[in-house]
C-alpha cells in the first residue's frame, strides 16, 4: 500500500516530462508543496487520536470517527482560501480545491483501514488513483500544460476517495446525533506539531529550490527526490 503512492508520483512526473518537458511538472511543484502541508493540517488527529480511541473502545469506534471528521472539517474553508494565493486562475483553484476535499475524505478512512486491517480496499484505492491520474495524462490533448497536470492530480485524489468511501461507508453504523469532537484536535496537538516539523524539515531543500529556481530545474529536482523516496519505499 505504501509503495504505490511514491511510485505513482514518479510515473506521473515521468509521463508529464515526456509529453511536455521538465517545466510543466516543475510549475505544479510549488503549489503542490503548499497543498500537501495544508492537507496534513486538515488530517489533524485522524490517526493519532482515533487509533488510540479504537484500541480503548472498539465497540464505539464510529462515534469518535464522526466527531473527529466534523471537527477537522472547520479547517477546510481556510485551507481552500489559502490555495487562492498559489493559483493563477479560477480553474486552477477549483482543481486544487477538488484535490484537497477528496484528500480530506480519503484520509479520513485511513484509521479505519488500520483498525480493521482492510488492506485490500486500501491498495485498490491507491492503484485506482494512479491509474486515473495516468489515464487522464495519456488522454489529455497536446500540448500538455500545467492545468492538465492538475486535472490528473484531482482525478487521482477523487478516485481514491470514492473507492475508500464505497468500501467503508456501508459498514458504518452512524450515530443518530453527530457532534464535533474538539478534544480529538487538542489531544493530538503534540503529534501534529511533530509531524509538521518533520515534514517541513524533510522538504526544506525542495521548498528552497521551488522558491528560487526556474520551473524546469524544479521539475528535475522533484523527480530525483521522488525517485529516492520510491527507492526507500521498496
Amino acid at each position: 500500500r505504501h509503495v504505490v503512492p511514491p511510485l505513482g508520483r514518479l510515473a506521473m512526473a515521468w509521463l508529464v516530462v515526456q509529453r511536455a518537458g521538465d517545466g510543466a511538472w516543475g510549475a505544479v511543484v510549488g503549489p503542490l508543496l503548499v497543498a500537501s502541508i495544508l492537507a496534513q493540517i486538515i488530517a489533524w488527529g485522524s490517526k493519532d487520536f482515533l487509533l488510540r480511541e479504537f484500541a480503548q473502545r472498539p465497540r464505539t469506534a464510529v462515534s469518535p470517527w464522526c466527531g473527529n471528521l466534523l471537527a477537522r472539517a472547520v479547517f477546510l474553508a481556510p485551507a481552500l482560501l489559502l490555495m487562492v494565493a498559489v493559483s493563477t486562475a479560477a480553474a486552477e483553484w477549483a482543481l486544487w480545491s477538488l484535490w484537497m476535499v477528496a484528500r480530506f475524505v480519503a484520509t479520513s478512512f485511513d484509521p479505519l483501514v488500520l483498525a480493521e486491517r482492510r488492506m485490500v480496499p486500501a491498495v485498490l484505492a491507491e492503484v485506482s488513483a494512479v491509474a486515473a491520474a495516468m489515464g487522464t495524462l495519456l488522454a489529455a490533448p497536446a500540448p500538455l500544460g500545467s492545468t492538465w497536470v492538475l486535472v490528473a492530480l484531482a482525478a487521482g485524489s477523487s478516485v481514491r476517495a470514492v473507492v475508500l468511501a464505497a468500501a467503508f461507508v456501508g459498514r458504518l453504523d452512524l450515530p443518530s446525533r453527530l457532534t464535533a469532537h474538539w478534544g480529538s484536535l487538542t489531544g493530538s496537538l503534540p503529534f501534529v506539531l511533530t509531524g509538521l516539523a518533520g515534514t517541513m524539515a524533510s522538504k526544506a531543500d525542495l521548498w528552497l529550490v521551488a522558491a528560487s529556481q526556474a520551473d524546469a530545474l524544479v521539475g528535475r529536482y522533484h523527480i530525483i527526490t521522488n525517485a529516492l523516496l520510491a527507492l526507500q519505499a521498496t
